[in-house]
């Protein structure tokens, strides 16, 4: 696509780091605002602003090294160890992220004796708005590219960093579709809540990406480190996720006074619709058109539903 979106002499503009840095500025304007309307002391998280960043990248990029270890220490020299600190070789962790910010926030919110379950939901908010901006700058620059598909959304990529010279996955667009549900759900929750906040609002957006991010990992194409050469993980941990937050949230929500159905019912129901579907495209996908073809022609409708 275009990884590069501009060259003025030295000045090399990305198109990954462009719509990262503008998914940066609109998910922090996006929190400074709820976090004012929601009458919360937003200073306090700005004073700390370089803690959280630092904490942010570098727990990042560590996940990052753990989970692609083969392409960091091929050999052993100095060059491996410089290697380790090339952050702006793109290759940054989502989940590792997402564990240094909160562990920022967390030890913020308890120096200062403010409540963490607020932050917590203005945080999932503002990431998921975030979220469909940074996915244009994947699918620009080419990153987490999906596996080849004989669909007729595939895309082609010219890039060297993708290794399919055929059609592939646009897995980006899934990624943004999927955020802008997530983040439309999150905000219905918010306005149903009317500002009772109480880490609600972050505990299902986590559920929810961390099943749309489970389904997604079956359809990318990209090198990570995989189990038995089969599951990726990636995968493994986005599984885990949305079990524990899953279960968390039934025994949390499911049971005593707190429960509220409607929210629960409405999104348990969009999620598990996306994963069926998923799972059904897959399948078609991987079947022979003969196959299908038969199959079509054996099975006759017994009824019609409007």
């Amino acid at each position: 696509m275009y990884p590069i979106l501009l060259e003025l002499g030295p000045i090399t503009i990305s198109s990954l780091w462009l719509f990262i840095s503008l998914a940066f500025v609109a998910g922090s304007l996006l929190f400074g605002r709820l976090a004012h309307k929601n009458r919360l002391n937003i200073d306090i998280i700005a004073g700390s602003g370089f803690k959280i960043l630092l904490s942010t990248l570098v727990v990042s990029r560590a996940v990052f090294v753990i989970t692609h270890i083969p392409l960091f220490f091929y050999a052993m020299d100095f060059g491996v160890v410089f290697d380790l600190f090339r952050i702006w070789d793109k290759g940054m962790s989502f989940w590792g992220a997402v564990a240094g910010f909160l562990w920022a926030l967390y030890s913020i919110t308890k120096k200062h004796g403010v409540p963490f379950q607020k932050w917590l939901d203005l945080f999932a908010l503002s990431l998921s708005g975030s979220f469909i901006i940074g996915t244009v700058g994947t699918f620009l620059d080419g990153v987490n590219y999906g596996r080849a598909t004989s669909l007729p959304w595939g895309v082609t990529f010219e890039s060297p960093i993708v290794k399919y010279a055929v059609p592939i996955h646009p897995t980006q667009i899934y990624a943004l579709l999927y955020s802008v549900i997530i983040t439309i759900l999150l905000l219905r929750l918010y306005r149903e809540k009317r500002g009772n906040l109480d880490g609600m609002i972050f505990e299902y957006g986590v559920f929810l990406y961390a099943g749309f991010r489970f389904v997604e990992e079956f359809f990318r194409g990209d090198d990570v480190m995989s189990l038995f050469g089969i599951i990726r993980v990636p995968q493994i941990i986005a599984l885990a996720v949305a079990v524990f937050m899953g279960r968390h949230l039934y025994k949390k929500r499911g049971h005593g006074e707190n429960n509220e159905p409607l929210q629960r019912s409405y999104l348990l129901r969009i999620f598990t619709t996306f994963f069926s579907k998923a799972r059904s495209s897959r399948s078609i996908e991987k079947k022979p058109i003969e196959q299908i073809s038969e199959i079509n022609h054996e099975t006759k409708p017994t009824s019609t539903v409007s």
